[in-house]
């Protein structure tokens, strides 16, 4: 929304449209996280983004990666704020997306021992 929009809702109205938008966050986060599909599609955002590790290089590279880590932290935290629920189900998805690796890993090293 432009800021012209914004200012004209006044006070009132952006208190209304803030919580009307949190509300629909926090429908959202749950329909991803109440599916396997959902939590495997943020597990893997946060592990290819850096959550789980760590960002330092010792060089520049450091900055783009703590530039990707920062913005699923701001994710999951949004997450974690909308409900305790959602939080557990947040970590569900990373010990879920850790499982699913593994077999993922067996299956391959079986396929090429086949092939």
């Amino acid at each position: 929304m432009d800021r012209v929009k914004w200012q004209a809702l006044g006070v009132k109205g952006q208190a209304a449209f803030l919580a009307e938008a949190e509300r629909l966050d926090a429908e959202a986060y749950s329909f991803l996280l109440e599916d396997a599909r959902g939590r495997w599609l943020l597990a893997r955002l946060a592990a290819e983004n850096y959550l789980w590790a760590t960002t330092f290089t010792n060089n520049a590279e450091s900055y783009f990666k703590e530039g990707k880590r920062t913005a699923v932290l701001v994710l999951f935290e949004k997450i974690r704020s909308a409900g305790a629920r959602l939080g557990q189900l947040l970590l569900l998805a990373e010990t879920e997306r850790q499982d699913r690796v593994e077999r993922l890993y067996r299956d391959v090293m079986l396929k090429q021992e086949d092939g």
